[in-house]
């Protein structure tokens, strides 16, 4: 992962609103406090990465994106893949 993706990632997280409208200041407090905060900062992008069920193209991208992956197979379906759409069936 590169320190840009794990900086843009951070921000992200910032700018979610706290209660007050302002930065997440529970995320800054766990950053600031923690023994090392690129690790948690890390961590924390782990759990959200892991929180999602990783099963459209678009979370397989976020994933690949911030791991650096230059995935060729992705890169070359991109199309047809994000194109695809799942059919909701009856399961009674």
């Amino acid at each position: 992962m590169t320190h840009e993706a794990l900086q843009d990632y951070v921000a992200r997280r910032l700018r979610r609103a706290g209660d007050d409208g302002g930065p997440d200041s529970r995320v800054l407090a766990e950053l600031l406090i923690s023994e090392s905060p690129k690790k948690r900062a890390i961590a924390m992008l782990r759990e959200d990465l892991l929180s999602e069920s990783m099963q459209s193209y678009e979370q397989l991208r976020r994933v690949k994106q911030y791991l650096g992956i230059a995935d060729v197979f992705l890169a070359k379906h991109e199309a047809a893949i994000g194109g695809i759409e799942y059919e909701e069936r009856d399961h009674s």
